[in-house]
């Protein structure tokens, strides 16, 4: 096939045992990858898209007769010259027949027809007599061909005398979508991630910083993150967002510490784009910052930093008051838990008096429902001293002092 000007050697087929492999093999596929796009004195050939071969294969599905995937070494996808396909679901989970491990390059859908034979890929196939058709198919040997596809694709947008495999190779691989993105849970030991055409073949660069990012705590252990998605330049687009959020101050030097993995950026400029943290710490003040990543992990300058302080914990038992801060200077916190039914609403009515009883704030808050409630207010033009909140909803009642500095 290098004889004969192919680049692209596709491989859909592999061993029954793993360990196993004919040295023969192995000389074949380095030939490939150091002959293709040459010709017989070893310069690029003419009109060559690429001068070099890349050699991609199937990762396996397990053991013949047992097909559920296993980390172990399956050649010759296991050798570390080829580019080795693992198969997701069309949930983008790992397939539970895919052969996955730190050796997997990248992965593509190869179907799944345990769920319903229309979940295959529909394939090429035939049937005795050497009769041929199409039928819906599952496994690695349909997720290779994708991405020997979308390997000739690239090739036919930048492909020249050039070009070499191992551009090739990181374009496949820094284009790919992380698996992460579809949710948690049997995603490891595929690689870079789900076979992405569209960015494969996307022009690269480093996109614009954020520079609009903000902040809010939505409760005592959660906060949100909101921006808009910087325009694309001359230089490239985001295609994703590092996002990282500590209770030390964010800077470039730190970033990468606290960052988690990446954000799928939402389609077009300007496009809002927010993020849910979680399992943060009560009453605790985070910095967060946002990072744009390129088409081929090009990554910006970190966004501005926006800080939040999450709230407290709410009251341990209904209808209990909690109060904070408490000495209080400018702004007061009270918070409260209703318990009512599901469905059902209720008023609560909150009074500040000073001691001598005079009423400096008054509230009756309607409409809430079952669940913890969070208020405030302005308090910094009262007088220092001490002042009692009172609450009440429905004969239940609770009372706190407040001190105001």
């Amino acid at each position: 096939a290098a004889d004969n000007g192919a680049v692209i050697a596709q491989n859909s087929w592999g061993y029954d045992d793993p360990r196993s492999y004919h040295s023969s093999d192995i000389e074949a596929i380095n030939y490939f990858i150091a002959e293709a796009g040459r010709d017989e004195n070893g310069n690029p050939r003419s009109g060559t898209p690429m001068t070099g071969g890349i050699v991609i294969f199937a990762a396996g599905n397990g053991r013949k007769g047992v097909n559920v995937g296993t980390d172990e070494r399956w050649y010759p996808a296991y050798y570390d010259n080829v580019v080795a396909v693992g198969a997701v679901n069309h949930y983008g989970k790992r397939s539970y027949y895919s052969n996955y491990g730190s050796w997997v390059d990248i992965a593509a859908p190869g179907g799944d027809t345990n769920e319903k034979i229309t979940g295959g890929i529909y394939s090429a196939s035939y049937l005795e007599n050497d009769v041929h058709h199409y039928e819906y198919m599952q496994g690695t040997s349909m997720a290779c061909p994708q991405v020997s596809g979308v390997a000739a694709l690239i090739l036919a947008v930048y492909g020249n005398e050039q070009f070499t495999p191992e551009m090739l190779c990181a374009r496949l691989l820094k284009s790919a979508t992380p698996l992460n993105l579809f949710g948690s849970g049997n995603i490891s030991g595929l690689g870079s991630g789900l076979l992405n055409a569209e960015q494969a073949v996307a022009s690269g660069g480093t996109p614009e910083a954020v520079r609009n990012l903000t902040a809010t705590a939505t409760s005592h252990t959660t906060g949100s993150l909101t921006w808009a998605t910087p325009p694309a330049s001359d230089n490239g687009k985001a295609a994703y967002f590092a996002v990282a959020c500590a209770s030390t101050f964010i800077s470039s030097d730190n970033f990468s510490q606290y960052a988690g993995a990446p954000v799928a950026s939402s389609a077009g400029a300007d496009a809002q784009q927010s993020y849910l943290i979680s399992d943060l710490e009560p009453a605790t003040t985070y910095y967060a910052a946002v990072q744009s990543i390129g088409n081929f992990g090009e990554r910006s300058e970190i966004s501005n930093i926006a800080v939040f302080t999450t709230l407290v914990k709410p009251p341990n038992k209904p209808d209990k008051l909690l109060v904070y801060p408490n000495p209080v200077q400018d702004v007061l916190y009270y918070v409260f838990v209703l318990d009512i039914s599901s469905g059902e609403t209720a008023s609560v009515n909150i009074r500040i008096t000073d001691t001598a009883g005079r009423t400096l704030y008054r509230i009756s808050h309607t409409g809430l429902f079952a669940g913890t409630h969070y208020f405030e207010t302005d308090v910094s033009n009262w007088k220092s001293g001490i002042y009692v909140l009172q609450y009440e909803q429905n004969g239940k009642t609770d009372v706190q002092k407040i001190t105001k500095y």
